[in-house]
């Protein structure tokens, strides 16, 4: 019997879904009659999406979908983590894989999520220190102008991507004012928004905060101690290991360079060799620094009046590091 809402027709379930109710299953799995077919249809969906989905039952998102009988038996993947996992297998690239290689404890979905962020726009995800009145540009999270209400105040701005392998390069280009560093940090997810939100100036080279930014270290910073390298308007590369009090400020590097005003700076992170080099206006200067490992987002530091754009360069062939 078929029943009218509207101008749809409703039907009521199968015996096979009722009967799937009743014993607890999942109703839609039994009206498909296969789980592939359920990957398949999920498979046509972005993370956010799937995240929703994983969250209508432990079937779709978590935990297992069948008990084992055996102690030593791995569960099967939720579906939503088969979908994940069909995605990254069957739409990723040979370059996606190498610069986004799987965690053994990281989730399939997780891992999607990354990679979209790896194909979208670079920008802006944390912007730490009010006190420069840095905003973005007509909404533009990769376009950033800082006003300069308190003197000496510093704003970090932090990237969205976590770059984990392979080869990475990004260009900023200042349109005002002098940037004052271009850098990569570690991911500093772990510190208190609220908090941040309310620092007036902040810098990671501050030993202030030292031990609350390295209170978030994972194995996949690596063995490395390098988690905060930036190239410096005077041409310093100026790092840490946020363990001792003073910055490390290296001037006699390959190629050193100042750079002011208007001007393209672009770093290529290859963290197959460790390295961080410098480029000015598409020229390379040299290496800055070795001995980088594990996961690094890009970061930059803007003071008073100054205007400031972010790109992620796809394509490198041809770059050397």
């Amino acid at each position: 019997m078929t029943f009218l809402a509207g101008q749809e027709a409703v039907r009521p379930c199968s015996d096979g879904a009722e009967a799937s109710l009743r014993d607890g299953q999942d109703p839609l799995a039994a009206a498909l009659g296969a789980s592939d077919m359920i990957v398949r249809c999920l498979s046509y969906l972005d993370s956010r999406d799937l995240a929703n989905v994983a969250l209508t039952s432990r079937a779709y998102g978590g935990g297992v979908q069948r008990p084992s009988t055996s102690a030593d038996a791995v569960p099967p993947l939720p579906f939503v983590e088969k979908a994940a996992m069909q995605i990254y297998a069957e739409e990723t690239t040979a370059d996606e894989r190498a610069v986004l290689p799987r965690y053994e404890d990281e989730s399939w979905l997780g891992l999607l999520h990354d990679l979209e962020i790896h194909r979208g726009r670079l920008v802006f995800h944390r912007l730490i220190g009010s006190g420069t009145g840095a905003s973005y540009v007509d909404g533009n999270r990769a376009h950033l102008a800082s006003a300069g209400r308190r003197g000496n105040s510093i704003c970090t701005a932090v990237c969205n991507e976590v770059m984990r392998a392979g080869r990475h390069f990004a260009t900023v280009e200042v349109f005002s004012g002098s940037l004052l560093r271009f850098g990569v940090i570690r991911p500093i997810e772990h510190l208190d928004g609220s908090l941040m939100a309310a620092m007036v100036t902040f810098t990671p080279y501050n030993e202030y905060w030292h031990s609350e930014l390295l209170s978030g270290r994972t194995e996949r910073w690596g063995s490395g101690d390098v988690h905060c390298c930036m190239y410096c308007h005077d041409g310093d590369c100026d790092w840490t290991d946020w363990g001792d009090a003073i910055m490390q400020s290296l001037s006699d590097w390959e190629g050193a360079e100042p750079y002011y005003g208007r001007v393209k700076v672009g770093l290529l992170l290859d963290l197959t060799e460790g390295t961080l080099t410098a480029y000015k206006n598409g020229e390379r200067l040299g290496v800055m620094k070795n001995g980088l490992t594990g996961t690094y987002s890009w970061s930059i530091q803007v003071g008073a009046r100054q205007e400031v754009a972010i790109l992620r360069r796809p394509d490198l062939a041809g770059i050397r590091s």
